[in-house]
């Protein structure tokens, strides 16, 4: 299974509009469902009709189904889904997540003529010791950006500040645990909830990294900053890291489409600097740190200096 995960708003969602762009791939966005099922049945059986419901049951707050809503992007109609589901009933007795999983992929790759499917789900960056020991043999993309942008633009997201007003780390524990209400999603900020985002971005950041590590599982800690300052390298990587059917094209028209970053230039992490080279860390630390003007400095500034924060960017090879 092929897996991007994310603290959040690192480009994971422009990286996996490109990659259903690549012609030997097919992917999926936010399906959450699979912690879901691991919760239900471990790794035990059930029947396919059990594994379909759950499924069923569980939508976003605005009512789109976690699965279904992938598929008209994808070119895979409801009648195609639905005679699917007929076939895995009739055909299977019972089956474990891992079994379910697979046949699932094989529909998808048989109606997109896709060779692999790749999974865009930030939230399984909490869960990838589980997925690894149910399904085993994940491969994992950890899509990371500076902690200053990422916060900011968490901030103005309603789905990262109902996870802060809701104590959670991630889309799946609202899942599990709460109902959502429209105040909820509201984006005005309330007391405290900078630094509690700061602290949700330090744990999504480390947790992923963690995980893999401890299940020695295949992962790339890629760079959105990469991504910015050498596309065509940073696509190069993802296609050669989920061993995708070459194609130079792709990788061409994928960078062609990255936008220039509006935020100020931040050093890059050592890895990123194996793939790029194209800024100089002492000069990047002189412009974000030494030499700015008291005006200059971002409202948000003071985040950076929250322990979980600065572990997180040392992890990472971020310069402090």
């Amino acid at each position: 299974m092929n897996i991007i995960v994310t603290a959040g708003r690192a480009g994971s969602s422009f990286l996996a509009s490109q990659l259903n762009l690549h012609p030997s791939v097919a992917c999926l966005n936010e399906t959450h469902y699979l912690p879901l099922l691991l919760d239900a049945f471990g790794d035990g059986s059930a029947k396919p009709a059990d594994f379909l419901q759950i499924i069923a049951d569980t939508n976003f707050h605005n009512g789109s189904n976690i699965l279904e809503s992938n598929f008209p992007f994808l070119g895979i109609s409801s009648a195609d889904w639905t005679e699917w589901q007929s076939r895995l009933k009739a055909n299977n007795k019972a089956l474990t997540v891992a079994g379910f999983q697979s046949l699932l992929e094989q529909f998808i790759c048989e109606k997109t003529g896709a060779d692999v499917v790749v999974d865009k789900t930030p939230c399984y960056g909490a869960h990838l010791e589980a997925l690894e020991e149910q399904l085993g043999d994940i491969r994992v993309i950890i899509l990371s950006r500076d902690a200053l942008p990422s916060i900011k633009s968490m901030l103005k997201h309603p789905g990262f500040l109902l996870k802060v007003r809701k104590g959670v780390n991630t889309w799946t524990d609202v899942i599990r645990h709460h109902e959502v209400k429209e105040e909820d999603m509201s984006t005005t900020l309330r007391p405290g909830e900078e630094e509690a985002m700061a602290k949700l971005w330090a744990w999504r950041t480390t947790e992923p990294i963690r995980q893999a590590k401890q299940a020695n599982i295949r992962y790339r800690n890629l760079f959105y900053e990469d991504m910015q300052k050498a596309p065509k390298e940073f696509f190069e990587v993802v296609e050669s890291f989920f061993e995708l059917e070459r194609s130079s094209g792709w990788v061409s028209r994928s960078a062609e489409q990255v936008k220039p970053s509006n935020h100020p230039k931040t050093a890059l992490p050592q890895e990123a600097h194996s793939i790029s080279n194209l800024i100089s860390v002492q000069s990047a630390i002189r412009k974000m740190f030494g030499k700015r003007r008291a005006s200059d400095k971002d409202s948000l500034g003071h985040v950076l200096t929250i322990p979980e924060v600065i572990e997180a960017r040392s992890l990472l090879g971020y310069p402090r």
